[in-house]
């Protein structure tokens, strides 16, 4: 007979009496020596929706994009971080490699943004200005970092673009010179 407790964990979707579907989590274990069966349903729906709807504004976001391991190694990239450093992959590069004077990635953390050259796979320099934001799992062992990535030479040209279109009264024609 077996006598090592196991666990058993598996996720569903229910209904309830509103008709809404939900998203359970279900934790078991088995305990042989009493024959005693444990378990608890962790509701995960908003988790899911929230997870989707992160992913879905990471993969079509128009700003190069990483997620950071603690140790300085890229998790995951968008496509436009891999377009703008014309990699394929970048899991787990570390993203000091990518760039120009490279510090450490806890120093990225400064809240001003930081300028940097990162050197592209074909060897082309494209200024960029990084962002990082540090974020923390209570349950992983070191925290994680959102890296954003704009070409510096779009943003200056978007920049340039948004002042020619602020609108001045001066030049307004109603009110003349």
């Amino acid at each position: 007979a077996d006598t090592e407790p196991y666990l058993v964990d598996w996720r569903g979707r229910y209904r309830g009496a509103d008709g809404q579907y939900r998203r359970i989590q279900w934790h078991t274990r088995w305990l042989p020596e009493s024959g005693e069966l444990y378990g608890f349903g962790l509701d995960i729906s908003e988790l899911i929706e929230a997870q989707q709807r992160f992913r879905s504004a990471f993969e079509a976001s128009p700003l190069g994009m990483a997620l950071v391991t603690g140790n300085g190694r890229i998790a995951d990239a968008n496509r436009t971080l891999l377009e703008l450093s014309g990699c394929a992959d970048l899991t787990d590069v570390l993203l000091e490699a990518l760039l120009e004077d490279a510090e450490p990635t806890r120093r990225l953390l400064d809240p001003s943004r930081r300028e940097r050259r990162l050197y592209r796979e074909d060897g082309v320099e494209v200024w960029v200005q990084i962002t990082a934001q540090m974020f923390r799992d209570e349950l992983a062992a070191e925290s994680e970092f959102d890296v954003t990535v704009v070409n510096h030479e779009v943003h200056a040209a978007a920049d340039e673009l948004v002042a020619l279109m602020t609108f001045h009264p001066s030049s307004d024609p109603a009110q003349g010179p």
